[in-house]
């Protein structure tokens, strides 16, 4: 009986000192666009162009690097470098008192493109072009 106690005891205490390594991770500092999305669709005035699951991955990497992965022919595969700020599109410190929003500063070889972002837990949307007025809207969902 007093084994059984012990040994009941034992089991108890160990299973309460043991936690999930995923609760114990402290990601506070990495931004939830850190991950892999896949694009569902693109959208251009009136048009709206669908993606198969898994045709175009977008995958966001800590270092700053996104790569591009399709198997489209009107989107190259290419890897770029990225920043996430908080500014304003149409000036650099929201010098003319516009308010500032999500931007998704995209570096292409000697061209930086600023791009506004919507980001919810499951779901990524891109305006490229001159914000939301005349480029391609891209929405993605995480899958990893």
């Amino acid at each position: 009986m007093k084994l059984r106690f012990m040994l009941t005891t034992l089991l108890l205490i160990v299973s309460l000192s043991c936690s999930n390594d995923e609760n114990n991770n402290n990601n506070s500092d990495v931004h939830p666009i850190i991950g892999e999305w896949e694009l569902t669709k693109m959208t251009i005035w009136q048009s709206e162009f669908v993606f198969d699951s898994g045709e175009v991955i977008y995958k966001f990497y800590t270092d700053g690097n996104l790569d591009i992965f399709s198997s489209r022919p009107e989107i190259e595969s290419a890897t770029f470098t990225y920043e996430t700020i908080n500014d304003c599109i149409w000036s650099v410190d929201c010098q003319n008192g516009s308010l500032p929003v999500d931007l998704l500063i995209i570096e292409e070889g000697n061209i930086t493109n600023r791009n506004i972002f919507r980001l919810t837990n499951n779901d990524l949307e891109l305006y490229f072009g001159q914000g939301y007025l005349d480029g391609y809207d891209y929405y993605l969902e995480r899958i990893q």
